[in-house]
């Protein structure tokens, strides 16, 4: 169910966009035109993938989801992922592309397939095609579907990351940073210096004044 109403927000949103570019009688026809394509078939894709941190050498699954908002079913349905460059991905199973004879209003279909980053650093945009004809003797439709932009994490900024994490729930918030975490570092490596630096100083007055103790001592011992 919050999946239908996400795609129908997407979609209204999608209306809005359309119609907020035009005025007066224009924009009557142009709505007009709209709704017609609505009347229609029509299409909408989207990605979802795990997270957009992905890591350097771990597998990640990357879900294609088509979905029919209009009001008449869509026929001859193609679907051609979108082509991530085998030097930077290794394909790791899956199927990226489908096709499909007919998608009614309202409903959704979907591709899985599962891709390993071979590098690290951020990574643009790329789209997945869909063909289709919203009635059976129109003429045939496409539409895009684009990934989010990616960043890749190596295993090392991910375990840092991690680090962090960690380290801001445990301080609260108050540190999330490496130069935070620097600052508070060199904080307490200059409290702890201070501390035991008095300790020190504490302990050799304490030393002293036994000596000193001692020393009487021996002196009243020795005129009695």
């Amino acid at each position: 169910m919050g999946s239908t109403r996400g795609w129908l927000l997407f979609a209204a949103l999608l209306a809005l966009s359309v119609t907020a570019v035009v005025n007066g009688q224009d924009d009557v026809d142009d709505q007009d035109d709209f709704m017609n394509i609505v009347e229609k078939a029509f299409l909408l894709v989207r990605h979802k993938i795990d997270t957009v941190e992905l890591v350097q050498g771990k597998n990640t699954s990357v879900v294609v989801e088509i979905y029919n908002a209009g009001n008449s079913a869509a026929t001859d349905i193609k679907l051609i992922g979108a082509e991530w460059p085998l030097l930077d991905f290794e394909d790791s199973g899956g199927a990226a592309s489908g096709s499909w004879n007919k998608l009614s209003p309202g409903a959704t279909v979907r591709v899985e397939y599962f891709l390993t980053p071979k590098t690290s650093g951020p990574y643009a945009p790329l789209a997945a095609k869909v063909t289709y004809k919203p009635e059976s003797d129109a003429q045939t439709q496409v539409a895009y579907g684009a990934t989010p932009t990616l960043y890749i994490l190596s295993p090392t900024q991910k375990l840092m990351r991690t680090a962090l994490n960690v380290g801001s729930y445990l301080s609260l918030g108050m540190v999330r940073t490496p130069e935070q975490w620097l600052w508070a570092g060199s904080t307490v490596g200059g409290a702890a210096a201070l501390l035991g630096g008095y300790w020190a100083f504490t302990v050799a007055t304490d030393a002293n004044k036994r000596k000193k103790y001692r020393q009487a001592l021996e002196e009243v011992t020795k005129m009695s």
